[in-house]
């Protein structure tokens, strides 16, 4: 039987005044060069619902844009956790840039200890 590669979720609430900073994040994001195969999706919410942040976001099938009620990061968050479909979850905030790298020390730390339930990392 063979094992389906690992999906990674990073997970960004955004709201209009940090739309400007998506595509930079996309890009570290898209540079991420991930172990045996794994991928990544990327779960954008809008925390609210304006037209200011649609066009910030890269047009990318493994880009997921969505839009809700207005309630701060946290909530945005939480909304975006429901259209998640990883076996891991990353937090990314909108204007951070994952260092090259990051996604694939983070599942190698996770695989090395099955007892690890996150991992953090640092950001640019």
């Amino acid at each position: 039987m063979s094992r389906r590669a690992t999906l990674v979720t990073v997970v960004t609430a955004v709201h209009a005044p940090s739309a400007r900073f998506l595509p930079q994040a996309w890009a570290s994001l898209r540079d991420q060069e991930l172990p045996g195969g794994a991928q990544w999706e990327w779960v954008i919410q809008e925390d609210g619902t304006t037209d200011a942040v649609r066009p910030h976001v890269p047009d990318d099938p493994r880009v997921s844009f969505h839009q809700g009620r207005p309630g701060g990061p946290g909530v945005a968050r939480t909304i975006a956790l429901a259209h998640a479909r990883g076996d891991c979850v990353k937090v990314l905030d909108a204007d951070d840039r994952l260092t090259p790298g990051a996604l694939a020390r983070d599942l190698a730390a996770l695989a090395a200890d099955p007892t690890l339930g996150w991992t953090t990392c640092r950001v640019l």
